[in-house]
Parts: C-alpha cells; structure tokens; sequence
C-alpha cells in the first residue's frame, strides 16, 4: 500500500531511516498546502516500484531528499505535480 503524508500545519514532516518497498505504482504520495509543511526525507530507501515519490506541492512549499537510494524503480524517482492533490489508490 502506498504512504500518503499530508501535514498538519504544524511543521514539517520527518522521515528518516525508513525502507519503502514495492510492488505498487508510487511508493510515497506527499501533499503539503503551505510554506511551514515542508516534506523531509533523509537516509530513506525506495526500491521496486514505479514512482518513489510522488509530490503535490503548492508553490511556497518546499520538500528536501537527503541521502537517499532510489533502486529499481520503473519510472521517475521523483515526480512534482504542483497544484494536484494525489489520493489514495492507483496514480499514474
């Protein structure tokens, strides 16, 4: 199953150390909605899928990918999709 990760508005999200593996289409869909939610991934592993992460962001949020290892992935490790809400489910 995919981790959808919305923040609060309390400030930004942390995932540090985590293994997300497939099979699925997105690993991660991340959605933040202002400047203070930033989205933040460090020494994390995305391994067989599609997408490892998937990001709908407004245009005064910011996300940060540190250190992490993207492996057999078929499609983009990362994706933006400003303005775009992802949902639960299936996501192209």
């Amino acid at each position: 199953a995919r981790l959808y990760v919305s923040p609060s508005g309390t400030g930004p999200v942390v995932m540090s150390g985590c293994s997300f593996e497939g099979p699925g289409d997105t690993l991660v869909a991340g959605h933040a909605s202002s400047g203070d939610n930033g989205l933040i991934f460090r020494d994390c592993v995305f391994r067989d899928a599609g997408h490892g992460i998937v990001f709908s962001l407004s245009s005064d949020v910011w996300s940060e990918i540190e250190r992490c290892v993207f492996e057999d992935l078929s499609a983009a490790a990362i994706r933006y999709e400003p303005g775009v809400t992802p949902q639960c489910g299936n996501h192209a």
